[in-house]
Formats: C-alpha cells, sequence, structure tokens
C-alpha cells in the first residue's frame, strides 16, 4: 500500500528530527466511493451500514507487514457506492489515512466486504 504523505511527514520527523510521533493504538479500514492519494483525502463511504472496522497487523518481515485479522464490513442496508479503493486509518471516525490502495468493489443491500487475513499489505514502499 503506498503511504500518505502525513505518515511520511512523521516518520522523517521521528527518524532525523528527534520529533515525537505517537502511533495509534487501534488501525481501522477505511472504504472509499473516491480514491484517497498522498496527499488528498478521497470520499469515505457514509451510511447504509457502513463502518469503519479495526484490522490487527502482525509482525513486520523484509516486505512489510500484513494483516492478520479478517476484517469484516456491513451489512449493507441499501447499495452502496462503487468502493474504488480502501485505507488503513488512525481512528474509528475522523484521523488520517496511513496507507491507501486501489479496490473495486460492487456492495449490494444485505452485502458484507470481507477481507481475509493476509489480504492487506503496508510497506515503505
Amino acid at each position: 500500500m503506498p503511504i500518505s504523505n502525513y505518515l511520511e511527514t512523521n516518520f522523517i520527523n521521528a527518524s532525523v528530527r528527534n520529533t515525537a510521533y505517537t502511533p495509534p493504538a487501534t488501525v481501522y479500514i477505511a472504504l472509499y466511493s473516491t480514491a484517497p492519494t498522498e496527499s488528498t483525502a478521497g470520499v469515505e463511504l457514509t451510511g447504509n451500514g457502513y463502518s469503519r472496522q479495526s484490522v490487527v497487523f502482525a509482525a513486520p518481515t523484509a516486505t512489510g507487514s500484513v494483516s492478520s485479522s479478517i476484517v469484516t464490513i456491513g451489512p449493507a442496508t441499501a447499495d452502496w457506492a462503487i468502493i474504488t479503493a480502501t485505507a488503513v486509518i488512525d481512528a474509528a471516525t475522523g484521523g488520517n489515512i496511513l496507507y491507501y490502495q486501489p479496490k473495486t468493489a460492487v456492495v449490494k443491500s444485505g452485502d458484507t466486504v470481507e477481507i481475509a487475513a493476509g489480504d492487506i499489505l503496508v510497506n515503505m514502499t
């Protein structure tokens, strides 16, 4: 997943400027109808049974860190806008995008979105 400018800035400040960065205790998966970029927020889904869900990541390896928990979002109480991206966010509401990636999905009323353990990889590339 690409890394956001927000997180890049915090990592650089922490590593070479001795500026503290406090990582979030919990991170969440968000779904977007307009994809975020490293510097823009995109348009996150709202309503109709949608809410961000927490995700747990395994210890990093040389290739990064993968999700170690299943993430289930929904069920949708009405058709959702077409999903164009997912993101890892540092808060259950509001907050900052940490990582993001393109993803396409169509969710109809009654559907859930399930992201399997191991399907989300975050890294520094």
